[in-house]
């Protein structure tokens, strides 16, 4: 046989793809090494119970962090969130409040211009009173717009 080096372990070697040359070579080295291993579990199984039968708990202990310390540690599997996107519906609505933002402040922009003029307040006061409801009536709607756009930023951000 030919003895080849390879930076890495076996694992490695494996996952580029690498072939061992005579394949019944590697099944007798495996079965060795299960072997081996399964002799080895039972004799320390063997000194743990000597141990708690003399009644040393210092030894014991020991052993048994030695026998936690001798296992491969297991992966952790680690909880994914479940990536959820928002619905249609919410994710245009989230589009179009931008625009709808933009229009209402306009609109605002345009009724305190109004209001601003110093003869507004000298008309009658119905028609006074009437723009000044629709001023209020604008600004709580752009409150509303801004609070769903939170909501919905927050929506998408937690998702993702």
């Amino acid at each position: 046989g030919t003895l080849r080096e390879y930076v890495g372990g076996y694992n490695d070697w494996l996952r580029q793809g690498g072939k061992w040359p005579d394949a019944s070579a590697d099944k007798s080295a495996n079965q060795d090494s299960e072997a081996q291993s399964a002799t080895a579990e039972p004799a320390i199984a063997e000194a743990n119970e000597v141990d708690t039968q003399v009644g040393n708990q210092a030894a014991s202990q020991s052993n048994s962090a030695n026998n936690s310390a001798n296992k491969a540690p297991e992966p952790k599997a680690t909880p994914q969130k479940p990536i959820k996107k928002l619905s249609y519906k919410l994710q245009r609505e989230l589009d179009q409040l931008p625009a709808k933002i933009d229009q209402l402040e306009k609109a605002i922009a345009a009724a305190e211009a109004v209001t601003a003029a110093p003869d507004f307040y000298q008309q009658e006061r119905t028609v006074v009173s009437e723009k000044l409801a629709e001023l209020t009536q604008f600004n709580s709607e752009l409150e509303t717009c801004f609070e769903r756009w939170e909501e919905l930023e927050a929506l998408q951000n937690s998702d993702a």
